[in-house]
């Protein structure tokens, strides 16, 4: 799990979703993510949230298509513990992403 105040995480998709960014965020009270599609392909992606670490998950992005290089952006401003971000290949063709966070006390 990655504790930082910011960062940046890339790599390739699959056909199935795969969590690719779970972020420790309790101490940040802003919190924004970028999810950019640096491939070829269309990539799907979905971000999800907890407000305990063990607890129950909250769907905040449904899932969502980016087409080649389209960028989306996430913020929020909510008591949180956790953010995720999980990524999939709209189709069977493989793409690449890179996300990039950051979190404001």
């Amino acid at each position: 799990m990655n504790t930082r105040n910011k960062g940046r995480v890339s790599g390739e998709t699959t056909e199935d979703f795969r969590l690719v960014l779970e972020w420790k965020c309790e101490n940040f009270k802003r919190k924004t993510v970028f999810v950019k599609n640096t491939g070829l392909y269309s990539l799907v992606y979905k971000i999800e949230s907890q407000v305990l670490e063990d607890g129950c998950s909250y769907v905040e992005v449904e899932d969502t298509v980016l087409s080649p290089n389209e960028v989306a952006k996430f913020t929020n401003n909510d008591a949180l513990s956790v953010v995720k971000v999980y990524v999939k290949s709209q189709d069977k063709n493989k793409t690449s992403f890179i996300i990039e966070f950051l979190g404001q006390v």
